[in-house]
């Protein structure tokens, strides 16, 4: 094995700083209320710039990654702009892309377990500050009010009381919420049943309906389709007997739950109006369908009675932007990569091919799938495939 040297060891380890900074910035400031976000890019792009290495891919690979985030998110930007769309918002709806350029060329310089790494247990720290900030607002200690004046931007997501019934409930979801279904899948596959459980029960106390949703629809693969040791998968049949009470117990929760998988609770009822929205504007303009309308423009939602640019429906939102065949090769690009680390030999990476195809589904619930996060999560996949040979790791 060669022995680095120093300025190769340098660089990894201001790279990890790097990446370490960039996975707690678009984590817990992912709507950049506090501007670490803005700063860690900012930092990421000066490392590049003291520390660049080139793609790890082929060139017809990475002609097909730069096509799909860098030069038809250009064009998309300069369609909607020429049309009237207000540029700053323009900007800031396809800034995801650049970022997860920057975010892959930084991973180069360390090793693909790390970046993951990074993320699973800055994550779970999310996790178990979601549980802990719910148990404080439940028992009403001043510790909770501190955070809630630090967190009461809409751009950190909502913590607060929400009524449910006749009774007000506490509701901590952050915007990396839906990034917690992943690490449940995760953990789940890496038999790490307390770290997946602290995962599943952070979704729970957040009410995030469409994560535990996907949690549980995993959970039923894992125990009746995957290949895995019996002992195990008894162990995590227990372990959600022991959090049925649980989930049972937030009555409002599951009722919500089954009325949101029926169509008929008040978010399901807006985003089947936002569907109608969109079915209706593809009819009269199918142009958009094809070529998309851009970040930035907006559009009509009859159920709203007003134009909106963004709605929870982000699959639909995506080919609403940028058009349907750009989204058939994003898709496929994702599925891709997820299906070949799911049949690859390595425990870990098939765990990963499996996190990625569940937050590529979750991420359509919210409007995160076109988020620096999300984009930063697959770069990061698709380096880890890519970089597969144990040499390189």
């Amino acid at each position: 094995m060669n022995q680095e040297s120093f300025p190769e060891c340098r660089s990894r380890f201001l790279g990890q700083g790097v990446v370490l900074l960039l996975w707690f910035a678009n984590i817990y400031d992912m709507g950049g209320g506090f501007g670490i976000k803005y700063a860690s890019f900012a930092l990421a792009m000066l490392y590049l710039f003291l520390h660049f290495k080139p793609f790890p891919m082929d060139s017809q690979t990475s002609h097909l990654f730069m096509f799909l985030f860098l030069l038809w998110p250009v064009l998309s930007l300069l369609h909607s702009v020429i049309a009237g769309a207000e540029l700053s918002l323009a900007i800031s709806q396809m800034t995801a892309f650049p970022a997860a350029i920057v975010f892959f060329l930084v991973i180069q310089s360390v090793r693909p377990r790390y970046a993951l790494s990074v993320f699973l247990y800055t994550m779970l720290s999310l996790a178990v500050i979601v549980i802990a900030l719910y148990l404080l607002m439940w028992f009403t200690s001043p510790f909770a009010d501190m955070f809630m004046r630090i967190f009461s931007s809409e751009a950190h997501g909502y913590i607060g009381y929400r009524p449910f019934g006749n009774i007000f409930m506490p509701n901590v979801y952050l915007k990396a919420t839906l990034f917690l279904v992943p690490v449940y899948v995760y953990f789940l596959f890496m038999a790490k049943p307390i770290h997946a459980l602290i995962a599943l029960l952070a979704l729970v106390v957040a009410f995030s309906k469409a994560g535990f949703a996907l949690c549980l629809l995993f959970t039923l693969y894992f125990l009746f389709l995957h290949r895995g040791d019996r002992r195990y998968k008894a162990a995590v049949i227990v372990l959600f007997i022991a959090v049925t009470p649980l989930v049972l117990g937030f009555e409002q929760f599951t009722e919500e739950l089954l009325r949101s998988l029926t169509g008929e609770a008040e978010t399901a009822q807006v985003r089947i109006g936002y569907l109608d929205s969109l079915l209706a504007m593809f009819g009269e303009d199918p142009a958009s369908l094809l070529i998309g309308q851009g970040p930035g423009a907006v559009f009509y939602a009859r159920n709203l009675g007003a134009f909106v640019s963004n709605i929870e429906l982000d699959h639909l939102n995506a080919i609403r932007k940028f058009g349907l065949p750009w989204f058939m090769a994003f898709t496929a690009f994702v599925l891709a990569v997820s299906y070949r680390l799911f049949r690859s030999q390595p425990a870990e990476e098939r765990a990963l091919g499996l996190a990625l195809l569940s937050l590529f589904i979750a991420a359509g619930t919210n409007p995160v799938l076109l988020s620096p996060a999300f984009l930063m999560f697959m770069a990061m996949a698709t380096d880890f495939y890519w970089r597969r040979d144990e040499t390189a790791r």
